[in-house]
């Protein structure tokens, strides 16, 4: 099988999954795509293809309630999306990873990943991507019962979702919101955004499977909302959607909800029929360990003196069957509700001591619910507090290594970059040194040198960053700079020059450093110029630092040293590169004027360069060079 045929099936699978919700046939169709691959051998690409396969594959397994299955393919899936350096299937494995920790209640590293996730596709700028894994936080949060940050996190995924084509995600998470207003009571807003959702499910023929859970929702809202003609209309919708797909679970939802419908509304016998029907579909399916709410609902039913059928030995016998099964916090509250119903049946009996014994149990487990619930709110302000002060220390890291490092490396280093070795054919180098400083600032305070230091090198920083060049480091009053790296330039000699040019216009400085200095100080900068290949990287494991290395390095510290004060020395190489990158041609051998261009970031004027030949002089380590002092004229 080839490349293309390959990639084809791998089509089809993320079909089944996003589009059809049939996840054991992706299941089926990416087996088959990573048989295919692993009997393939020196195709292009298959590494990538690989790694989307088995991130895919652990998608369509969580959604068949088999995480521990998906969490090894979201592992293997990750490590072939690095290795092949495939960001956007690594952004799906990094929220593989989220979803997978949300459903183990892992809420921290759920939130974390996520983010890993996000930021990977606000580096690819996939707005989708960012949409979808903002509303996977929300839901976290709504896990946890921080439904502010939940609806602040779903919104905001919204938000972008309406301005991109993603018909499937934006419906998605309307019906997040929906349910959302719907745990906050709030059913009109909760109401609204379940229509919306299903206008677009109808306008653009989205999923029937989603289409059900969103009907059966609009029908929830339409029962709080004392609206019970309409909250039937649409339970029954749900309900004949739901058989014809074939959604056990779906189905046995919206029979107890149509059955809620005729007990509210006095049709007790109808009420009876549809809670046995949602009963024996739990029995069928096996899944009787969670029917405790439909047992209380029929329990309920019987104890009531307003039903003809009333039966209190029934009635008895299905809320104690309720309030056995109800023992998990997420049930506890069918407990305590049951229990009450069950106390007052026994009143209604004179079976006094039992009325008695349910009433303090009812009393009991609502308190230690609500106990539970402070303790999980609790936990939520440490889970909280904890996602600040590591979103604080990675917006202090940030902060740091844009400080230490050139913006470009601190944005790889943060992205996970160790090992930066960057090769550029040609650049720029920038030293200089403070003539005479040294003798001088000996009789000056410890904290006036730093002052006068600090002054003179935040002025050469706003110089550099004025055209485009990259201060590298300072040793002592010595400066040293590039331009052309780590940001390549073509103009990189022109700018350089620019930033030596204006590094040598007089500088004030301010009273409380000029007073710690003899009367009538000068100073005086020496520069050297230099161009060529270098190569850039960053060195440390614990102090991190960029540096260059290279001939063009040596020669521009040499071009310093062997340079006067108050002029700029400049390399053979130097003068030439920055003159035939202007299109100009030497007329002397001693002097030439060259009219350079403006520089795109710059705000000089074009300017006029004047390079005196200074003749040929020897240079330790190069011989004979001849060299030049820059000016502007």
């Amino acid at each position: 099988m080839n490349y293309e045929e390959i990639n084809e099936l791998l089509d089809q699978a993320f079909a089944q999954t996003r589009i059809h919700y049939n996840f054991k046939e992706s299941e089926r169709i990416f087996a088959i795509v990573l048989e295919n691959i692993s009997s393939s051998e020196n195709l292009p690409g298959l590494g990538e293809l690989q790694a989307q396969a088995l991130v895919g594959m652990g998608a369509a397994l969580y959604r068949q309630n088999r995480a521990d299955e998906a969490f090894d393919y979201f592992t293997s899936g990750l490590l072939a999306a690095k290795e092949s350096k495939s960001r956007d299937t690594e952004a799906k494995a990094y929220a593989g990873f989220g979803q997978f920790y949300g459903s183990r209640n892992e809420f921290l590293l759920s939130i974390e990943n996520t983010n890993r996730a996000i930021a990977i596709y606000e580096e690819l700028g996939d707005q989708g991507g960012i949409a979808r894994n903002l509303s996977n936080i929300g839901k976290v949060y709504a896990s946890i019962s921080d439904y502010h940050r939940a609806l602040e996190c779903t919104t905001r995924a919204l938000t972008i979702l309406e301005a991109t084509d993603d018909i499937m995600s934006t419906v998605i998470t309307m019906q997040s919101l929906s349910g959302l207003y719907s745990l906050l009571n709030l059913y009109d807003k909760a109401l609204e955004y379940a229509l919306n959702a299903l206008a677009l499910c109808e306008k653009h023929n989205v999923n029937s499977n989603l289409q059900s859970g969103i009907i059966g929702n609009i029908g929830v809202s339409y029962y709080y909302l004392g609206k019970y003609d309409k909250a039937m209309e649409f339970y029954s919708r749900a309900l004949a959607l739901s058989i014809d797909l074939g959604l056990k679970g779906q189905i046995a939802q919206n029979t107890v909800n149509i059955g809620l419908v005729y007990k509210d509304t006095g049709l007790y016998d109808n009420a009876l029929e549809y809670y046995g029907k949602a009963l024996a579909l739990h029995e069928d399916s096996g899944t009787m360990n969670s029917s405790s709410f439909i047992l209380g609902s029929i329990g309920e039913l019987y104890a009531d003196k307003k039903y003809e059928g009333y039966d209190p030995v029934k009635g008895e016998e299905y809320l104690l069957k309720s309030i056995a099964q109800s023992q998990d916090f997420g049930r506890r509250k069918y407990t305590y509700r049951f229990c009450l119903f069950l106390s007052d049946l026994y009143k209604s009996e004179n079976r006094w001591e039992e009325a008695y014994h349910y009433k303090s149990k009812h009393h009991e487990i609502k308190d230690e619910v609500q106990n539970e619930e402070l303790i999980q709110q609790a936990q939520n302000y440490d889970i909280d507090r904890a996602l600040s002060n590591e979103r604080a220390e990675a917006d202090a890291t940030k902060r740091l290594l844009h400080k230490t490092l050139p913006q470009s490396i601190a944005d790889r280093v943060i992205k996970g970059e160790t090992h930066i070795a960057d090769y550029f054919e040609s650049a720029s180098v920038l030293f200089a040194d403070v003539v005479g400083f040294t003798k001088i600032s000996s009789k000056m305070p410890p904290a006036a040198v730093l002052g006068f230091m600090n002054f003179i090198f935040e002025h050469f920083d706003s110089i550099a960053a004025k055209y485009g060049c990259e201060r590298i480091k300072t040793i002592g009053d010595g400066y040293m700079a590039v331009c052309g790296a780590p940001i390549t330039y073509p103009d990189h000699c022109e700018r350089l020059a620019r930033m030596a040019l204006e590094m040598m216009e007089d500088i004030k400085l301010p009273e409380d450093i000029r007073k710690h200095l003899p009367d009538g100080t000068l100073f005086h900068l020496r520069i050297g110029l230099h161009c060529g290949e270098i190569t850039a990287g960053l060195i440390g494991t614990g102090k991190l630092a960029y540096d260059i290395y290279g001939d063009a390095v040596n020669i521009a510290s040499r071009m310093e040293s062997h340079g006067e004060p108050g002029k700029i020395h400049v390399s053979d190489e130097f003068m030439n590169t920055l003159v035939v990158g202007n299109d100009l041609e030497l007329s002397l051998p001693s002097t030439m004027t060259s009219m350079s261009p403006m520089s795109p970031i710059s705000p000089i004027s074009p300017m006029s360069l004047q390079f005196t030949e200074r003749g040929e002089i020897e240079i330790k380590g190069k011989g004979m060079m001849r060299t030049y002092f820059l000016e502007q004229v």
